[in-house]
């Protein structure tokens, strides 16, 4: 009997013989890659870039010997903007083929987004090639043109952009990449010119209409950009872009009713890109009912409308309404929970509100979508500042700035953490790393200036300030004058510029302190607590300057005063901040009760590290153990990089000697967030002492006396050594604290461990 599956087989197997291409049985490679960069490109078409890609990959790995496959592969990594995959799909390309149009010039534009010289250098050398095989490619030329203004060189710029006008049918968004790089270059002049010669060669183009706008806005000519933004409508009455120039005139010169109409126009326009423009502008200038009545008929006439439930959120935040704010983002996020751009707002909300347990909980969603972007870096970075994270938080402004470069924010951040950490000439190094445009903005000269004073380069911080005051009176420029002068002992000088910034508002922090700087410098250090004093009580309605003023009174001892700013804080609004301040200096007058009172208070209407810590303390002199570690396990969960809160959490959680080795361990992570502090190492040299870990007492106790000799720690450190068997340096440590204080408390374990 035949076999009926050999039977079978052959019948399959002579099917696929006789119509190989039809049933694509067993297609070429070359077949399958054909197929495969056909459903590439497809994909490209629709913007599915994660199809394109894998199917780019397939082809490539089919026919491996043709660039094409890989051409487009880098085309597709480029468009979801993956630089790594694109320029290494590139590299591959020329690998293949040395001459590859596409791949030259696609390289040289990545190369040409950097602001090295060696880098661009590089990148014109590959477009020299492009243009020498190929003299037409006009996108080549221009790019060469835009790395030539990069490197400085505006005339040879300039004629290259000409010779690239020359070839027939330009397009506009190529002839507008070397008048980008001239505009943040700062080099309006050529910019100019470029967009002239461009205009007369495309008058019809609505784009080139836009360019020329902007850059006559960029160089502070109105009136000539106002007469390009309605040359780009009469080309195309419905241009966004022309409106948004415009809304943009109206309101720098301060037409609002004009503006408003402009924007009622842009909201009107088909789309939803700039649905919320009316709302928005409203929004801008304050008019608190108007926009939140315009964002209630947006949701109900578009409810799907995601931008505009996000700009919603976001104006409920601008105008104080954080309650709001909150209410509506949980329930939209209840509703779509991966929705980044409602969590990165929550995120920010919760910062500006002090919730970092709540922010962190959001940033860790993002980061489990993958999220990136450079404002969700920077508020990553607000959220390890907060928790006292400052490597992270500098790793986090970094990443802000590497996917933005033009982030100014992040790079004034960067740099003003950098001179905190006492490393001013990196801050110099990333502030100089900014573009031209950035450098003429009024914060960044502000940073430059704090900068170039913690160099102690006082003759160029002086010459950036008189020429920033010549332009403007800016607060900071003039507490920064204030400092400068009082390096050149110009007190009278100084002070008059303080109360030039203290006259607009009473309270300015940096004023505030730059005016005791004075008076130290007057050698009147208590004169300014006097003068802040009188000052405070002159200004009632600041809450903000009771609260300083309060502070600092308190912390210096004039409890009686103190009190009186903290009293005049809580009538001026600052109740909430005012009652802890008060609980802290309750608790030095020995007020506990009320003290106590008084956080629990706050504790109702907002949960904080702070509250928690100073309610343990209280319940530490109280001899509740219990409360106090409940307390304190809170302030820890709230700010995990409070170093002290952790250790005093060891300390109580001590107070049991069955949980001693408990504590040990929370004081060790005390110590990995705060390395090298000598309170801490002290505390946890001790800790191990009770423990009966002596060798690790002494390492301790040791590692505390470096940063901070004293009589205490001696007397402790003596303890450690005897019980370690070191009898020689017990004795040595005990007869240097016995000189500096003999009647120090901690001197009774040494003395009777060692008989004396």
């Amino acid at each position: 009997m035949p076999n009926k599956f050999a039977i079978r087989y052959a019948a399959v197997a002579g099917v696929c013989a006789v119509g190989l291409t039809l049933s694509g049985c067993a297609r070429t490679a070359e077949a399958r890659s054909r197929a495969h960069m056909a459903t590439g490109k497809e994909s490209l078409k629709k913007h599915n870039l994660k199809r394109a890609i894998i199917e780019f990959k397939v082809a490539s790995q089919n026919t491996p010997t043709d660039p094409e496959p890989l051409y487009q592969l880098g085309l597709a990594c480029t468009a979801s903007q993956n630089g790594q995959c694109a320029m290494e799909a590139f590299e591959k390309v020329l690998k293949l083929n040395q001459n590859h149009e596409g791949a030259l010039y696609q390289m040289a534009r990545m190369q040409a987004a950097a602001g090295q010289p060696e880098i661009l250098n590089s990148a014109a050398e590959l477009l020299a090639r492009v243009i020498h095989d190929h003299p037409g490619n006009a996108p080549a030329l221009f790019a060469r043109s835009m790395v030539e203004v990069k490197l400085g060189q505006s005339e040879q710029a300039f004629r290259t952009f000409d010779s690239a006008l020359a070839v027939p049918n330009s397009k506009a968004e190529d002839i507008r990449l070397p008048i980008g790089a001239a505009i943040n270059r700062g080099d309006m002049e050529l910019a100019r010119r470029m967009t002239e010669k461009a205009v007369s060669q495309q008058p019809g183009s609505e784009a080139l209409a836009l360019t020329s706008a902007e850059v006559a806005m960029r160089a502070g000519r109105a009136d000539a950009a106002a007469a390009e933004a309605r040359r780009a409508l009469s080309i195309n009455a419905h241009s966004a872009e022309a409106l948004q120039i415009r809304l943009k005139l109206e309101i720098a010169d301060k037409r609002f009713d004009n503006a408003e109409s402009t924007a009622r126009e842009l909201a009107n326009l088909p789309g939803s890109e700039t649905r919320n423009s009316l709302a928005d502008l409203l929004a801008a200038r304050g008019k608190q009912a108007e926009a939140l009545q315009e964002y209630a008929s947006l949701r109900h006439r578009f409810p799907e409308d995601q931008a505009v439930q996000t700009h919603y959120a976001e104006t409920l935040v601008h105008f104080g309404r954080r309650a709001e704010a909150r209410t509506e983002l949980n329930s939209l996020l209840e509703k779509q929970p991966r929705r980044t751009d409602l969590l990165l707002l929550r995120t920010r909300l919760s910062l500006d509100e002090g919730r970092t347990e709540d922010a962190g909980k959001d940033i860790a969603a993002l980061n489990e979508l993958k999220y990136k972007a450079p404002q969700f870096a920077f508020e990553r970075a607000r959220f390890h500042a907060a928790r006292g994270e400052r490597s992270a938080q500098g790793e986090a402004l970094t990443q802000a700035l590497q996917l933005n470069p033009q982030f100014l924010a992040a790079r004034l951040q960067l740099a003003r953490l950098m001179t905190e950490l006492g490393k001013p000439q990196v801050a110099f190094e990333v502030l100089d790393e900014a573009s031209e445009s950035e450098k003429t903005n009024p914060q960044y000269e502000s940073g430059r200036i704090v900068v170039l004073i913690a160099l102690g380069d006082w003759k160029s911080a002086r010459k950036a300030i008189d020429h920033t005051l010549q332009q403007s009176r800016t607060n900071d420029a003039l507490v920064q004058d204030a400092a400068v002068r009082i390096h050149e002992a110009d007190l009278n000088g100084a002070e008059k510029s303080l109360h030039e910034v203290l006259g607009r508002d009473p309270y300015q922090p940096a004023a505030l302190a730059q005016m005791g700087a004075l008076w130290k410098a007057r050698k009147q250090p208590l004169a300014y607590l006097t003068w802040l004093a009188e000052f405070s009580a002159k200004n009632p309605s600041s809450a903000g300057l009771q609260l300083y003023a309060g502070q600092l009174l308190r912390d210096t001892g004039n409890l009686a005063v103190a009190r009186q700013a903290l009293e005049r804080a809580a009538l001026a609004g600052a109740q909430g901040q005012a009652n802890v301040d008060l609980a802290v200096l309750e608790i030095r007058e020995n007020k506990l009760d009320s003290a106590k009172a008084r956080l629990l208070e706050s504790l109702r209407s907002r949960d904080g590290a702070y509250q928690r810590a100073m309610l343990a303390d209280i319940l530490v002199r109280q001899s509740d153990w219990a409360g106090a570690e409940e307390h304190l396990r809170a302030a820890v969960r709230l700010a995990p990089g409070d170093s002290l809160s952790m250790m005093n959490l060891a300390s109580v959680i001590a107070h049991s000697p069955k949980r001693i080795d408990e504590a040990v361990l929370y004081s060790e992570k005390a110590i990995s967030i705060s390395p090298g502090n000598p309170a801490l190492e002290g505390s946890a040299g001790w800790l191990y002492y009770r423990a009966r870990h002596y060798p690790d007492a002494v390492a301790h106790l040791e590692a505390s006396l470096k940063g901070t000799d004293s009589p205490s720690t001696r007397y402790r450190l003596a303890a450690a050594c005897a019980m370690a068997g070191d009898r020689e340096s017990a004795t040595a440590h005990y007869e240097t604290a016995l000189r500096q204080n003999p009647k120090d408390p901690d001197r009774q374990e040494a003395s009777q461990l060692l008989g004396r």
